[in-house]
């Protein structure tokens, strides 16, 4: 029996390549509330955090309990936005354009600000490689003993020239 007669567009569709898996996301981790109650006195006690929390005018405790909401919830949306007439009925006065663009400008501004501390905040303090204006560390000095004297000699005859 021949095969089954297909129609251009069967011809067509057979001719393209597979379609490449779609990369899954990882798992995120899920932390157990030990140590996300060690993660928090950590937190409290981190210089970093205590700078970040400054910079966004918050208390120490609320950075801390934002950052384990955050590891708590990964999917989380950062930003919620509600219909002006949603926020009457919650109670709230509904911001003009210019306060929000206020508010949004600051926000930027603060978030600048947690980059470039969140930029210098893994960089190992032994490690001055990173930081601005490191001078480069000299060479560790050779033994004299250990260097075979001919070598020497052809170095020292080049660097002359």
């Amino acid at each position: 029996m021949p095969p089954p007669k297909q129609n251009p567009k069967q011809k067509q569709n057979s001719r393209q390549a597979p379609r490449a898996p779609v990369p899954q996301k990882p798992k995120r981790r899920v932390f157990t509330s030990s140590e996300l109650e060690v993660i928090r006195k950590d937190l409290l006690v981190d210089a970093k955090a205590k700078e970040l929390a400054g910079i966004l005018k918050i208390p120490i405790e609320q950075y801390a309990d934002k950052v384990l909401e955050y590891l708590r919830n990964p999917n989380a949306p950062v930003w919620k936005s509600y219909p002006d007439a949603a926020l009457r009925k919650m109670g709230f006065k509904v911001p003009s354009m210019k306060e929000v663009e206020k508010r949004l400008k600051a926000a930027a501004k603060s978030a600048m600000q947690v980059l470039k501390v969140m930029k210098t905040a893994f960089v190992k303090h032994e490690d001055k490689s990173e930081r601005l204006g490191a001078n480069i560390p000299a060479a560790a000095p050779v033994d004299q003993a250990t260097i075979d004297p001919e070598l020497l000699a052809e170095v020292s005859k080049k660097r002359s020239k």
